[in-house]
């Protein structure tokens, strides 16, 4: 009777079946936050208008020989007819007395090894596959967009694409300018050929990511709840992935914005390789430590406590590098 009236324990989590073998149980469906964001970046898959917008100073003419040719960007274009287009501006001197024509080149891959080579940079036009002049409005506002195209039958190549003043336009002294290029598949795409499939690939890796992350803190909250505690290690490693999962996000959202517009988000750029390398430089700590005989001959850090800064030292160099 006292067992009868006794309350009924609370259900484990292994439980026998009726045949007598081990059940288990499933894990509990993720987190909404996670599908949201898988979700939400999965978006990018969906067909949508693409594009590239490459911005950038340029310094050109002048009394330097070498300042009167420049390389201004590439492109790998796949098979059929890509097209591409470019404008300039002054930025100083802000104005100029007439327009300059100046002569936008364009070299196929197989030829540029060759043109690097030549010494004399106005020869290099002599083996251009196209050119076109290009106007640099004298009153400082931007000059009108140049348009050409490309086209693959074979295999897909990369274009190179140069600016030159050899037919001294501008006058003869150092002229910076900016320039906007667009470059643009067959299909619409502004991807280059070597980046083609790169956000499907980070979009699929971020999806695992998720899932692996997810996994991982569910059997950890587990274990912390049936030991007592976690091994400083474990937590280390978590931070060290969480710092890399947020790297993914923020590389992942400056693709999706890339592929619409072409630019990208370059803070979320520069900050996704910062916190990529810091969570390389804490893994990378971490296996030294263990390699010392943290965990394996003492349980405490001890003596050891002298790489701790040494790592915050490498960690602060490689973010400097990137």
């Amino acid at each position: 009777p006292a067992l009868a009236s006794a309350p009924a324990a609370a259900p484990r989590r292994r439980r026998r079946s009726q045949g007598g073998g081990p059940v288990k149980t499933l894990l509990p469906p993720p987190p909404p936050m996670i599908i949201a964001v898988v979700l939400a970046l999965g978006l990018a898959l969906l067909p949508a208008a693409e594009g590239k917008l490459q911005t950038g100073p340029l310094r050109i003419a002048g009394p330097k020989k070498d300042n009167q040719w420049k390389y201004v960007s590439k492109f790998g274009y796949g098979l059929g007819t890509g097209n591409f287009q470019m404008r300039v501006k002054l930025q100083s001197p802000k104005t100029i007395a007439a327009e300059a024509k100046l002569n936008f080149e364009v070299f196929l891959d197989e030829d540029w090894v060759e043109v690097e080579a030549m010494e004399d940079v106005c020869r290099r036009g002599a083996r251009a596959r196209q050119r076109r002049e290009i106007v640099v409005n004298p009153s400082g506002e931007w000059g009108e967009w140049v348009n050409g195209s490309l086209g693959q039958s074979v295999r897909p190549h990369i274009w190179y694409f140069a600016l030159s003043d050899c037919n001294a336009s501008l006058q003869n002294f150092t002229h910076r300018l900016r320039f906007e290029f667009h470059a643009t598949q067959e299909s619409g795409s502004e991807f280059s050929i070597e980046m083609k499939g790169m956000l499907t690939a980070n979009i699929i890796f971020l999806a695992g990511f998720s899932f692996f992350i997810w996994v991982f803190s569910k059997h950890t909250m587990h274990f912390s709840r049936s030991a007592g505690a976690v091994h400083p290690v474990i937590w280390t490693l978590s931070v060290a992935m969480i710092v890399q999962y947020v790297a993914q996000v923020f590389h992942s959202i400056h693709l999706m914005r890339y592929y619409y517009d072409g630019y990208g988000v370059k803070a979320l750029e520069v900050l996704s390789e910062i916190l990529f390398m810091l969570a390389q430089v804490t893994q990378t700590s971490l296996l030294i430590l263990i390699a010392l005989g943290y965990t394996l001959l003492q349980s405490r850090i001890g003596e050891l406590d002298l790489m701790i800064p040494m790592c915050f030292m490498v960690g602060v160099i490689h973010i400097m590098l990137v």
